[in-house]
C-alpha cells in the first residue's frame, strides 16, 4: 500500500514468466499480422485476447484480481467486476514513437498494470487523486515501474507515466 491512496504495489510475475510473456508479443509483432490498437491514448501496442491469451488473463482475474478487488474495494465495485479489457503498450525512444501517457483515468473500476518492460529509464507512475473523491486534487505518489511487479489501483484514479529518458 501506497500511504493510503488506494494504489498497492506487488511483485506477480517472476522474471521467466516476464521473458515467456515478452516472447509470446514479440513473436505477435513480428509476425506481420494487424492488432487491434490497445486504446485511444496508445499507438503501439495490442490486446491480448489476440494473441491467444484469453484464458490466461481470465485466470488472473478470477483467482487473483477478484479477491483482492472485493477485499481491497469494496465500496468500488471490487465486488463486481464482470469484464476485462487486458492489453499491452509499448514505449519506445524515438521519432513517432510513445515516450509518456499523459494524465487519464482508465474506464474501469480497478486496473492492475504489470510492467514488462526490461531496458528503460523514466516512466515512472504517478498518481493524483481519485476522481470525486477528497483526494482528487492531490498528488498521491510517483512509484518506479520495474519488470513483474504490478500496480494495483481504482479505475477513477487520476494517473499516467512520466516520459521515459
Amino acid at each position: 500500500l501506497i500511504s493510503d491512496t488506494f494504489v498497492y504495489g506487488l511483485q506477480v510475475l517472476k522474471p521467466y514468466v516476464v521473458g515467456m510473456l515478452m516472447d509470446e508479443i514479440n513473436n505477435a509483432h513480428e509476425s506481420g499480422l494487424q492488432f487491434t490498437r490497445p486504446n485511444s491514448m496508445n499507438n503501439y501496442g495490442l490486446l491480448l485476447h489476440e494473441i491467444g491469451l484469453a484464458g490466461t488473463i481470465e485466470a488472473l482475474m478470477s483467482e487473483y484480481i477478484m479477491p483482492l478487488a472485493r477485499v481491497l474495494y469494496p465500496e468500488w465495485g471490487g465486488w463486481s467486476l464482470d469484464a476485462m479489457h487486458a492489453f499491452t503498450i509499448q514505449y519506445a525512444m524515438g521519432p513517432h514513437r510513445d515516450r509518456a501517457l499523459s494524465q487519464h483515468m482508465d474506464s474501469s473500476e480497478v486496473t492492475l498494470n504489470i510492467c514488462l518492460g526490461a531496458q528503460f529509464t523514466g516512466g515512472d507512475l504517478f498518481f493524483q487523486g481519485i476522481r470525486d473523491h477528497p483526494s482528487e486534487k492531490v498528488q498521491n505518489a510517483t512509484l518506479p515501474h520495474t519488470p513483474g511487479a504490478a500496480v494495483l489501483h481504482l479505475g477513477q484514479h487520476v494517473h499516467g507515466a512520466d516520459a521515459l529518458t
